[in-house]
């Protein structure tokens, strides 16, 4: 990358460019997902829809586990949104490495009907994670012995561990449990 010294600015351009994009993102998850999107989706434009601020909006207040009006904690959040609308992709991939740029040292546990769910929005987390962009912009680094397509721990110590339903998961104790898809859309009119 070319240097662009600004004596103006007593600093690198280069340095103060990755220090508003830092701060841009710790603020939005929006923005965050802006310049993460060529990360996850290389060949695809990033489309933005009004939905994704109303998730958005949403997914910060339950991550930020603000009060709602009543006085109760935003802990819980479903999310119903038609196929194709990036829910797995914001919640299962974008959130959680958004997450780790403010609170490195957070767990999380991923769930899914399938394992190749699971495995593939855990091979997303990790491209954005070990990004060229995502290590410089935020300095967090994974632990090469720790670093496997269905689990990884960063620096802090935060680690992110994919699985199924029925996975072996005792003695995890996550932070964050996040359960996309639990079971198979066909599945919802067999008699269990």
């Amino acid at each position: 990358m070319k240097k662009h010294d600004d004596p103006l600015l007593g600093e690198n351009l280069d340095e103060l460019l990755i220090k508003l994009d830092r701060s841009d993102c710790k603020e939005s998850l929006v923005s965050f997902i802006k310049l993460a999107w060529h990360i996850v989706e290389p060949g695809a434009p990033y489309v933005h829809g009004w939905h994704l601020d109303f998730l958005a909006y949403h997914l910060e207040s339950i991550t930020f586990e603000e009060t709602l009006e009543d006085g109760s904690l935003y802990n819980r959040l479903l999310i119903n949104v038609p196929p194709g609308t990036m829910k797995s992709l914001w919640w299962s991939v974008i959130v959680p490495t958004w997450v780790w740029t403010w609170w490195p040292e957070s767990r999380w546990l991923f769930s899914s009907y399938g394992a190749e769910l699971s495995l593939r929005d855990s091979v997303k987390r990790r491209q954005i994670i070990t990004s060229e962009w995502y290590v410089q912009t935020f300095g967090l680094l994974l632990e090469s012995d720790q670093n496997q397509k269905s689990s990884f721990t960063n620096s802090a110590s935060g680690w992110m561990t994919a699985t199924s339903t029925g996975g072996a998961v005792t003695g995890s104790h996550p932070d964050f449990l996040v359960v996309d898809d639990p079971h198979k859309a066909s599945d919802v009119y067999s008699e269990a």
